[in-house]
């Protein structure tokens, strides 16, 4: 999820559960923990796009990394309200909250992996041990159906009157925490539909796909994109979960030529096929004398062309020897009102 979402959920948590004991730090401290496992990006800024692709949501979303961190998080920040404590008399800095801030930190960190498990991008929940990413492909990486309701009340939260937070602050915390939870499995639920119906679907055009598999649309949880492939051969449909309606597949076949090949089995291109969960696809574009090779990650694609994604990676060459090693690149979706508005659509 974004770093907005994952801030708002480590609020909501402090109100929820820990704004009696705890005061008002509680919301701040409980946000910016949740932050705290998505350092692992800095990888990418000092060193180079494809370490980000290996390194992000590894050892800091492991799940012993919340416990652990967490608790020591926690008691930092109680020594920091203890020193305080002498001089001003901060009640967050008392013995008896040195467990609820290790709980409050430890609960933060955990959640954050939890919920980018819920995600297609894939999380390392058992790093270093494994390199295995986890995803159970229920929401996007970003939907304002889940954020709305954390903001919501955690603005509640931040106001006070008389000097006492407002009564129905934190019965909003939990209730948002218990709403925010509930659309997590009822994504899940729309996957497993549009899995479903996309398998019938197949069966009923006589085609045996080894693979399937479905992942939430951009900002859009009701639409899923699904990836049908067998071998080299790759169909890729939409299916609308709300309403019953034909599918129409587009398909295509992986070339076989060396260069693709080549690409996979590069450094880089490994490292890409992992991180994408093999859910690839290469394409060849020739320019003139140069022959540009790419391979694009399917879980994320352009809306007006599904068979190629938001990101992926690329090598040039020119009379068979390489010009431009393989690198990673991102491609922007362009913009129509067609496309704007298809990722706020519900039904049709």
């Amino acid at each position: 999820m974004d770093l907005v979402t994952h801030s708002l959920l480590g609020a909501t948590i402090g109100q929820a559960g820990f704004r009696k004991k705890l005061g008002r730090p509680a919301l701040l401290w409980g946000s910016l923990g949740a932050l705290v496992p998505d350092l692992d990006v800095i990888i990418g800024y000092i060193t180079d796009p494809i370490a980000n692709l290996k390194y992000h949501r590894g050892i800091t979303h492991s799940l012993w990394f919340g416990p652990l961190v967490g608790m020591l998080l926690g008691y930092f920040i109680w020594r920091h309200y203890t020193r305080k404590r002498r001089l001003y008399k901060h009640p967050q800095g008392s013995r008896e909250c040195l467990f609820s801030w290790m709980l409050l930190m430890s609960l933060v960190l955990i959640t954050h992996p939890l919920l980018d498990l819920f995600t297609g991008y894939g999380t390392q929940l058992l790093a270093p041990f494994s390199n295995q990413r986890y995803a159970i492909n229920a929401v996007s990486i970003i939907d304002w159906r889940y954020t709305l309701p954390l903001f919501l009340s955690v603005l509640i939260g931040i106001f006070r009157s008389k000097g006492q937070p407002l009564a129905l602050a934190q019965p909003l915390s939990i209730t948002a925490l218990l709403f925010s939870t509930s659309f997590l499995f009822y994504g899940w639920h729309l996957n497993n539909k549009a899995l479903a119906y996309a398998q019938e679907d197949l069966n009923a055009r006589n085609q045996s796909i080894s693979d399937v598999q479905s992942y939430p649309l951009l900002f859009q949880p009701y639409r899923r994109h699904v990836v049908a492939r067998e071998g080299r051969n790759i169909c890729v449909t939409e299916v609308n979960t709300l309403i019953t309606h034909p599918l129409t597949w587009q398909c295509a076949q992986e070339p076989n030529v060396p260069q693709i090949n080549y690409l996979k089995q590069s450094s880089i291109g490994k490292t890409f096929e992992w991180f994408a969960e093999h859910q690839t696809f290469a394409e060849i574009i020739t320019t003139g004398s140069e022959t540009k090779v790419r391979l694009y990650d399917l879980r994320y694609p352009l809306l007006d062309s599904p068979l190629q994604g938001m990101w992926g990676i690329e090598a040039v060459w020119s009379q068979g020897i390489m010009q431009k090693p393989p690198h990673f690149f991102q491609q922007r979706p362009k913009f129509s009102l067609k496309n704007f508005l298809k990722l706020w659509e519900v039904g049709t």
